[in-house]
């Protein structure tokens, strides 16, 4: 009997077919906390053909399954439905992953097995008998050559199932599955893709400020304002601002101390840097515009002392608009006015 490469070569050879692309049979459930389980089938029987002579006397059935995925194997379960009245020790069954080719053909084998087939197989590397047994009742079996081989590689690709007889003698094979164990954490964060907020790049804490189902780290848009990341000045605090920081109000208060002849300004905001460091205007109202009579910045907690004005009036303080980067637009504001009389000067 050929040997099992050589087989593999020469069924490659014989084949002429189209190439038959299954879905799969479900999305697929998290079967541990980084792998999915993808199961796949080509329902239908195909005939298991006698021998073909003459050299190299045998044949060979194929059929494929096309997978889209992408992500890494890392285990592999196999089974197909036969029926063969004979002697199945002129059977082997093979299993080959799309990476498969002349030179590197890694792949899962069962045989050796004697008396006839009927049903349904499975094979799986961690069952506890080996499918070499005498008439195999239909159930979960143990490959001769492990299917461990075809895992550590992409999915995607072609699948094929193979069979080749080396008897006079006609069978039935087909309805073939193949169930995939894959490592559904991309960014290996722990998280399973199909919960993963974002699959792409690892986060752990899954992070979605904007609740928009895409997580901080490859959000575009974190905080799901107007503005984009790049445009954004807070990128995780909508707002509906030039910005994109959240307005701030401002309070502006001026008292005037008389006896000690000054002028004590409070300014106060939410947010510590909208009154640090504040640009502070005091003003006279007087019939025309206003005059300016100082204008001094506030200390970090907002707070500035001033001479008092030497001119008597109605004085006032303000704030204008101020973007603290990062922080907040803050306001501007106005303070009540305080009369300067004549005496308090």
């Amino acid at each position: 009997m050929a040997t099992l490469s050589a087989l593999s070569r020469t069924a490659a050879l014989l084949l002429t077919g189209a190439l038959l692309v299954v879905l799969p049979s479900s999305t697929g459930a998290v079967a541990a906390p980084t792998t999915c389980e993808m199961e796949y089938s080509a329902p239908g029987l195909k005939t298991l053909h006698p021998r073909v002579l003459p050299n190299p006397g045998f044949s060979v059935g194929v059929i494929d399954i096309q997978v889209a995925d992408t992500r890494t194997v890392v285990d592999v379960d196999w089974g197909f439905d036969a029926t063969y009245a004979s002697d199945s020790a002129d059977l082997s069954f093979l299993l080959v992953n799309p990476q498969s080719d002349d030179k590197n053909v890694p792949k899962s084998i069962v045989n050796g097995m004697t008396g006839p087939l009927s049903g349904s197989y499975v094979l799986d590397d961690s069952a506890s008998a080996p499918f070499a047994t005498s008439s195999p009742a239909p159930g979960r079996y143990r490959p001769d050559e492990l299917a461990a081989a075809l895992t550590g590689h992409p999915a995607a690709g072609r699948w094929r199932f193979m069979v080749t007889n080396v008897s006079d003698n006609t069978g039935d094979w087909g309805n073939v599955t193949l169930t995939l164990t894959v490592d559904c954490d991309s960014d290996k964060d722990g998280i399973a893709d199909a919960a993963d907020n974002c699959p792409a790049e690892p986060n752990v804490e899954q992070v979605d400020i904007d609740t928009d189902g895409v997580g901080d780290t490859c959000d575009g848009n974190r905080d799901g304002d107007a503005l984009d990341n790049a445009s954004d000045g807070c990128q995780r605090v909508a707002a509906a601002t030039m910005s994109g920081c959240p307005g701030a109000d401002r309070d502006v208060r001026l008292r005037h101390q008389k006896k000690k002849r000054k002028l004590r300004v409070t300014v106060a905001s939410y947010f510590t840097e909208c009154q640090s460091r504040a640009d502070v205007v005091v003003w006279r109202a007087r019939k025309g515009p206003d005059k300016m009579v100082a204008r001094k910045a506030t200390d970090a907690r907002g707070r500035l002392v001033l001479k008092a004005p030497r001119r008597p009036g109605r004085h006032y303080a303000t704030v204008e608009e101020l973007y603290a980067i990062g922080v907040a637009e803050c306001g501007a504001a106005r303070s009540r006015s305080v009369r300067i009389r004549r005496s308090e000067r």
